[in-house]
């Protein structure tokens, strides 16, 4: 959310390239639907149309496609 409010995040996702999206292995379905639901455009821009990489609550990793994967 704060990237709505803060010019300088802002700026940093009209040059996205990825959506990052981050759950919790507990929740993961309500965690997804809440994340996804709730995306709003930035600057005519629609993030959920940028390749998705994902990340778990409280496990360091790099996702380079094995997250993504277990994720799906």
């Amino acid at each position: 959310m704060r990237a709505f409010f803060d010019p300088q995040l802002r700026n940093k996702m009209k040059d996205a390239t990825q959506y990052s999206l981050e759950v919790s292995r507990v929740n993961i379905l309500d965690d997804s639907l809440q994340k996804i639901v709730n995306v709003k455009l930035v600057e005519g821009r629609d993030q959920l149309k940028l390749p998705l990489t994902v990340r778990f609550v409280n496990e360091p990793a790099i996702d380079v496609g094995g997250v993504t994967k277990e994720y799906f």
